[in-house]
């Protein structure tokens, strides 16, 4: 074997130096890439965080709008022109997807995190006037294939051959949302498109409207007994809606009310009279049992705030499966101890635990 030199130590030295470049070579370049791929993910997860929380704003606003009016439950109609104004014309839409009406709604204007103005589209049966309003009325729009009262979209940077020289609804949104099919919306996670889609569930929006209607329709009531002494009789459930002398279960007479009707005389004061929205919207919806003042409260509210209690409303929510309104069925429209009649004991369940097997609405009432 021959002895290796100083020559040879050297020139082996050159060679493990020349490895070690290349391999902090390599090592820098993937460096770069990861950086650089983590650096693409973190700018796009926080461009989502804005967009969320801006179409999230929107949509409080909205519900807002439709808690505010003198029909709850109406949505403006999109807006076409971006002015921000709401576009409709005879009653009905220009269109039903546009974009969001901010000056309708008393906003500001709201683009998503690109600059790109935020997308609107609304049920006609929430927009058209006139039109019933109650938590019966089903919608045509989905998100996902889950009934949506409206949708908001967040464009985000152009996709393909999108310019934006236009307010073609293609020049900004991608798919289904983009298309000729106006009740039809998705979230795109097949690398298409990029269009963030925040809808509000047509059952979460009824619940909300129902808050307003069983706070007005407790109002009346409450009035009513404040000056006649008693609650008025109960109407039967989806018949005439006329007090039934002596009966404590049913609808709210909203046509005629006994032991004094509607706006007459009573020994306190007049009675009061009912709103023409909560009468003409909501009387086949409500689900009305009160105790005579003698009785005190004597109804009791499984796991409500308030029992027991002197009477009781119960809004039923959208419809759920199985569920075929109108209907003269309780079961139709409550859920548990609410679709029995007629009963002391009724269920509340919070709404953030509502569920495909109960939406009821329960509000007591404690004169």
């Amino acid at each position: 074997m021959r002895n290796r030199t100083p020559t040879d130590v050297f020139r082996a030295r050159q060679r493990g130096v020349a490895v070690l470049l290349f391999l902090a070579v390599i090592l820098t370049g993937l460096t770069v890439v990861l950086v650089s791929t983590v650096s693409i993910n973190d700018r796009r997860a926080a461009a989502i965080a804005v967009d969320v929380q801006r179409l999230d704003s929107a949509k409080q606003s909205l519900i807002g709008f439709a808690m505010a009016q003198a029909t709850p439950g109406t949505l403006p109609c999109p807006d076409t022109d971006l002015d921000g104004i709401a576009d409709a014309g005879g009653g009905v839409c220009v269109s039903q997807r546009g974009f969001l009406p901010w000056r309708t709604l008393n906003l500001g204007p709201i683009s998503d995190s690109s600059g790109a103005v935020i997308w609107y589209a609304a049920d006609p049966s929430l927009t058209t006037t006139p039109g019933t309003r109650n938590s019966s009325v089903s919608t045509a729009m989905t998100l996902d294939g889950r009934a949506m009262a409206a949708v908001l979209i967040a464009p985000g940077v152009t996709v393909g051959a999108q310019q934006r020289t236009s307010t073609a609804a293609a020049e900004f949104l991608e798919g289904v949302n983009g298309d000729g099919n106006l009740s039809d919306y998705a979230q795109i996670t097949d690398g298409t498109g990029n269009d963030i889609v925040l809808g509000i569930p047509v059952d979460d929006f009824w619940t909300l409207i129902e808050l307003r209607v069983v706070r007005a329709a407790a109002d009346l009531l409450l009035a009513y007994r404040a000056a006649c002494g008693e609650f008025p009789f109960a109407a039967d459930f989806g018949g005439a809606y006329v007090s039934v002398g002596g009966q404590q279960f049913g609808s709210i007479p909203f046509d005629t009310a006994l032991p004094v009707n509607w706006g007459s005389a009573c020994g306190f004061g007049v009675a009061p009279t009912p709103a023409a929205w909560l009468s003409s919207n909501w009387r086949g919806e409500l689900l009305y049992r009160f105790c005579l003042a003698a009785e005190g409260a004597c109804l009791t509210v499984v796991d409500g705030d308030l029992s027991p209690a002197a009477g009781v409303l119960v809004a039923p929510g959208a419809e759920m499966a199985g569920q075929a309104r109108p209907a003269a069925s309780l079961d139709q429209y409550f859920e548990m101890e609410n679709s029995l009649p007629p009963d002391d004991t009724f269920r509340a369940i919070p709404m953030v635990s509502f569920s495909s097997a109960y939406n009821d609405l329960v509000y007591a009432i404690a004169p």
